[in-house]
């Protein structure tokens, strides 16, 4: 069963509307006409934050980061306060951590209206679990710079924040033709960054990285050509990464989610479908080199989790967290259908926690123990 498709669901969790399920649904609240690209993080002291870009349309210079937080041994999210200050910029993608000391860093992208290689990085800081936020800092990147996926802290003590570059071509307009993965790795608890490029990651995007310890670290990659998600692997704490290679999850060139579970697996929330047909035409990039065209409009639903056992080279436990219904209600409004974006973490508890987009309307958000998709 699913959650009520309407822009006034409870921000409360609820249980699954047939009663039976170990599941539970909230909706948060926001007065935006778009809503997309949720963050979650659990904080140290058993709060959740969740953080998303609104506005009237992913581009536009109103578009900024809000935030919303459910306290510590309660059930419903508060309402989203704005947390970015540009009002030239498209401010997007935002993603949370908190430090070691225990700061609360909000790291999201500002671009000019839809142009990606336009993008620059920035920091604001809170030292109150975000009921405050220092002025906006900029961290120094190349232009068309993004962010989309968890900073993870290494266990030398470092910050390895994933990358990717949305590269121009002359000529044409951004359409993600000549994009490619990088980390960006401080030692220096955020002061200063080196960038440590993915080698042969032309088109895999969106990088999320799993800490397996010992320096071993697993990459996992949106692809822009929407076939399959792609895997890399580092064995010297993030400083090179094997070629990214195709795994057996379908990939609609979509932002997916992963996290690693207390028990050593892995458990990635992406849209089981991808392209029938793959690019259909090719770009000449600014280097010389011929390549695919970015393949957009692939149906970004239905919303299944999986779990992997062996650091994500198979995938034999998923389960369908949400499928877009086939037809809309009477009187629904004319929506994009897509289900799309997930964040996805553990809490102390052992329940995992989901936010996607629905729709671009809303954030929906789920929790679950492991065992419910074991049981699918």
């Amino acid at each position: 069963m699913q959650p009520t498709d309407t822009t006034t669901a409870s921000a409360c969790f609820r249980p699954d509307t047939d009663g039976a399920s170990a599941i539970e649904w909230a909706a948060l609240p926001t007065t935006s006409d778009q809503n997309h690209a949720a963050f979650l993080l659990p904080l140290s002291n058993g709060d959740i934050l969740c953080a998303w870009f609104g506005g009237s349309k992913e581009g536009r210079p109103d578009v900024a980061i809000l935030m919303s937080q459910l306290a510590a041994g309660t059930t419903c999210w508060t309402a989203p306060v704005m947390v970015s200050e540009d009002a030239t910029r498209s401010e997007q993608n935002p993603v949370l951590f908190e430090a070691p000391d225990g700061a609360v860093w909000l790291i999201h992208t500002a671009q000019v209206l839809a142009m990606q290689d336009t993008s620059e990085v920035r920091v604001r800081r809170s030292r109150d679990h975000g009921a405050s936020w220092s002025d906006t800092m900029r961290l120094e990147s190349p232009p068309g710079t993004f962010v989309r996926q968890p900073v993870v802290l290494l266990d030398t003590g470092e910050w390895l924040l994933p990358t990717f570059h949305c590269g121009p071509i002359p000529g044409e307009a951004f359409r993600g033709n000549n994009d490619s993965s990088a980390v960006r790795i401080s030692a220096d608890q955020g002061a200063s960054w080196r960038e440590y490029p993915v080698a042969d990651s032309l088109g895999a995007v969106h990088m999320a990285v799993v800490d397996q310890g010992g320096g071993t670290l697993i990459a996992f990659f949106r692809s822009r050509y929407a076939d399959a998600i792609r895997r890399s692997v580092s064995h010297d704490h993030g400083r090179t990464w094997t070629a990214p290679a195709t795994t057996t999850l379908p990939n609609n060139n979509a932002s997916i989610g992963c996290t690693g579970l207390a028990d050593g697996r892995i458990a990635m929330v992406f849209n089981d479908a991808r392209s029938e047909t793959g690019p259909v035409d090719t770009v000449t990039l600014p280097d010389g080199r011929i390549a695919p065209r970015a393949v957009w409009g692939v149906k970004r639903s239905p919303l299944v989790v999986a779990i992997s056992a062996d650091g994500g080279r198979t995938w034999p436990v998923r389960r369908t967290l949400r499928a877009d219904p086939p037809e809309r209600t009477e009187g629904e409004p004319k929506r994009n259908r897509e289900l799309s974006y997930p964040s996805i973490v553990q809490q102390r508890d052992g329940l995992i926690v989901v936010a996607f987009t629905r729709f671009r309307a809303a954030i929906d958000i789920a929790r679950f123990p492991v065992s419910w998709v074991e049981a699918g």
